[in-house]
């Protein structure tokens, strides 16, 4: 049997950069970042949405948004 494995929820996306341990990193925080750097552990990208629910009872970034950045974020260096 396989150990699981547990990804720490991360609102910093600099921890991408800092840590060894798996992060699940906020997409609301990292669509703010100009410039990607490769990370130096394994992560997931959080889509955001129970924030954007708790803080506005509605959707307030768009598909077309999300999209734009996880592409960008998949383009980037910062998959190391």
């Amino acid at each position: 049997m396989s150990t699981p494995l547990f990804y720490l929820g991360a609102h910093m996306p600099h921890w991408l950069w800092t840590v060894t341990f798996p992060l699940f990193v906020s997409h609301r925080q990292l669509a703010r970042k100009t410039r990607l750097r490769p990370a130096v552990c394994r992560w997931a990208l959080d889509s955001g949405g129970f924030t954007e629910l708790s803080l506005y009872g509605r959707w307030v970034t768009s598909p077309a948004q999300y999209a734009e950045v996880v592409s960008r974020v998949n383009r980037g260096p910062i998959f190391g």
